[in-house]
């Protein structure tokens, strides 16, 4: 299991919307389908994400 941190660039506010929550969520499910990879939590702030992701031993947490 790997917690990620995403920040956005200069720390600008872009996850105010729900839109843009959900096009991201979206996003997610989608790498699940085509990798080994679950995102078991996504949590989304006004300037960053946090991603709590399990994955196969094979990858690294460069390579996710």
């Amino acid at each position: 299991m790997y917690h990620i941190v995403c920040p956005t660039k200069y720390r600008k506010v872009i996850f105010a919307k729900k839109e843009i929550d959900e096009a991201l969520k979206n996003v997610c499910l989608e790498i699940t389908d085509r990798y080994e990879i679950d995102f078991l939590e996504i949590g989304v702030d006004k300037d960053h994400v946090h991603f709590l992701v399990q994955a196969a031993p094979t990858y690294s947490p460069t390579k996710i």
